[in-house]
């Protein structure tokens, strides 16, 4: 075995265990999301205020909320939101840009 295949191998190893460390980090968010929504009714708690309250806690996950009232599962950015959830983080102010933003902020918010 030459240099040159060990060093492929060492960079598969490290494919599959990034990829393992993601699968690890979804399913944990998928319990979590089910404990919170478990919470949320037992205890009469908004979902909303709860999937914020904790989004810092993973830190592998967007803290921004989908329309489903789940927490988003894409990477994040900036501010601990995905590029589509910035306008959820605190501050958010739209660029002057033409683009139009149709965003309507939440009422927890």
């Amino acid at each position: 075995m030459s240099a040159e295949s060990g060093r492929i191998l060492t960079a598969l190893e490290t494919q599959v265990l990034d990829l393992v460390e993601e699968e690890v980090a979804r399913r944990t968010n998928l319990r979590s999301r089910a404990m919170l929504e478990r919470v949320s009714k037992l205890y009469e708690i908004p979902i909303e205020r709860l999937v914020k309250d904790t989004a810092g806690l993973e830190g592998a996950f967007c803290k921004g909320i989908l329309k489903s009232k789940q927490r988003c599962l894409k990477k994040p950015k900036e501010n601990g939101y995905c590029g589509f959830h910035q306008c959820q983080a605190p501050g958010y102010k739209p660029d002057a840009s033409p683009q139009e933003h149709t965003h309507v902020p939440a009422p927890w918010d």
